[in-house]
């Protein structure tokens, strides 16, 4: 032990452990004495390289900004540093991070948007959040804001405007979340997660401005577009229940990122083809289409089925 009163675990650990039962004064080195999310996400000793695991419980009620630089006045429930990873070890099944809607509203509906809101988790450059359900979080939607941290990203937002997409979302459950752009997640690569039920008040119902790899997503509602302006989609699964006003499932990013793709996925509606200079298809299906397009083939949709885990179904997906 330090003069200070650190000890030499403290000193070299990188690994720290929270839990809904934890407390302020607990040091949070093992799992026998838990801190409290909050708390040890904000914890100075915490740092890039590190891991906050996380027991099994539901996480909610405490919430901060801490987010340095950033243009937002709404807070999360799990704000990550950068390069720090928060796990849940039991996974998502049993381990949840709930937001909390606004008693005002922006919009007068039952989604509770507005500026008392509360995100579930922000994620700063290269920070991850693993094994989670995110569920009930809100951000406000304030019309003709398009690129504020207040509208965007009820699930999970990370680093506003970065187009490498470098903050992480790995095996959670993204459900109930709700905001003015990006409903579930925007500006995060999104890895192995199930995308569900969430729902934006202009577009990106699934994601926004992102990279998604292994996921799958349905009955996401939003006014066009539930999947906006991806960086990347590899081996994901759009269900027919991600509804639109007007518009396609998937939107091709806009000039000059030329650089975007989707490769080996599925979608059950309509995608965006229109624009070959801002991506290309790579062995996809899909009912419909704006246009022909290299990579991308067109299936009756009696041609096009999954199974009840949204697995395509052997010898059922193809032209």
């Amino acid at each position: 032990r330090t003069p200070d009163g650190v000890t030499v675990i403290g000193l070299y650990s990188s690994d720290w452990y929270v839990s809904t039962s934890g407390t302020e004064e607990a040091l949070g080195y093992f799992p026998s004495s838990p801190r409290k999310l909050l708390s040890m996400l904000k914890d100075s000793r915490v740092v890039a390289g590190d891991v906050v695991h996380a027991a099994a419980g539901v996480y909610r009620g405490e919430s901060d900004l801490l987010i340095t630089g950033a243009d937002t006045t709404i807070p999360a429930c799990a704000p990550i540093r950068s390069g720090i990873t928060l796990m849940a070890d039991d996974g998502p099944e049993m381990t949840v991070i709930e937001g909390e809607g606004s008693t005002t509203l922006d919009v007068d509906n039952d989604w509770k948007l507005g500026p008392q809101a509360v995100r579930c988790v922000w994620l700063a450059d290269k920070a991850k959040v693993s094994g989670f359900t995110l569920r009930g979080g809100r951000t406000r939607s304030v019309a003709g804001a398009h690129y504020t941290c207040d509208n965007s990203g009820g699930g999970v937002l990370g680093p506003m405007n970065s187009r490498l997409a470098q903050a992480y979302v790995e095996n959670c459950v993204i459900s109930n979340c709700a905001s003015f752009r990006g409903g579930a997640a925007r500006y995060v690569t999104l890895v192995n997660c199930r995308i569900f039920d969430n729902y934006a008040q202009y577009n990106s119902a699934i994601a926004g401005e992102s990279r998604l790899f292994g996921c799958v997503a349905d009955r996401n509602v939003c006014q066009n577009n539930p999947v906006y302006e991806y960086l990347s989609i590899d081996n994901c699964t759009f269900g027919s229940g991600n509804c639109t006003a007007t518009g396609s499932q998937l939107l091709c990013p806009s000039s000059p990122y030329k650089d975007a793709w989707v490769r080996n996925t599925i979608a059950l509606g309509p995608v965006e083809t229109n624009k070959a200079d801002r991506g290309w298809y790579q062995n996809c299906f899909a009912t419909k289409a704006s246009s022909p397009c290299s990579g991308l083939t067109i299936v009756e949709p009696a041609r096009l089925q999954i199974d009840a885990d949204y697995r395509p179904i052997k010898g059922m997906c193809e032209a």
